[in-house]
């Protein structure tokens, strides 16, 4: 009830005289009460939405198309790598081709092998190749986004990525 008076005491300065206050509390209320609604709404499409576009990005995974049985990644060397990242970006296979172009990196940063495991920022910083750390962060992004890619796209990035290759 302290509340109730505080906010018709602060009402009773600003509305003119006349104006029944309680109605004016009661239009105020609902008022937020639907911005409050609103806005719980707006998150909740927000995060459906959110979760849309990650079960679509899981449903269409990387496969490593046209790789030997039995040979795992790091076994091969960065030449092979660069033919098969061709060879993906002219057969439009755009998600294999970033996964191709991202083998060809590290071991071109890493002759000796990378870890399988690797992430893109641990290849940076295991090999010391901060110049990388931007278009590689734009590689991951692209390979694991759900959003359809276009070649120009891939291909511009190939592009950054030789520029700063040392």
């Amino acid at each position: 009830m302290a509340l109730r008076a505080w906010i018709l005491g602060g009402l009773e300065r600003v509305v003119p005289p006349g104006v029944d206050l309680d109605l004016v509390l009661l239009a105020a209320t609902r008022l937020l009460a639907a911005a409050a609604l609103a806005a719980a709404a707006l998150l909740a499409w927000r995060i459906g939405r959110r979760g849309w576009r990650s079960r679509r990005s899981r449903q269409r995974p990387v496969v490593l198309q046209g790789a030997p049985p039995g040979a795992g990644e790091a076994e091969r060397d960065a030449t092979w790598w660069r033919r098969e990242l061709e060879r993906r970006l002219a057969a439009g296979a755009l998600r294999p081709a970033l996964a191709a172009l991202w083998w060809w990196v590290a071991l071109r940063l890493a002759p000796g092998g990378p870890e399988p495991a690797w992430t893109s920022s641990e290849l940076v910083a295991a090999t010391g190749a901060a110049a990388l750390r931007e278009p590689l962060r734009r590689l991951d992004h692209l390979l694991y986004g759900g959003r359809p890619l276009a070649v120009g796209e891939v291909a511009a990035l190939l592009a950054r990525i030789e520029e700063r290759l040392p």
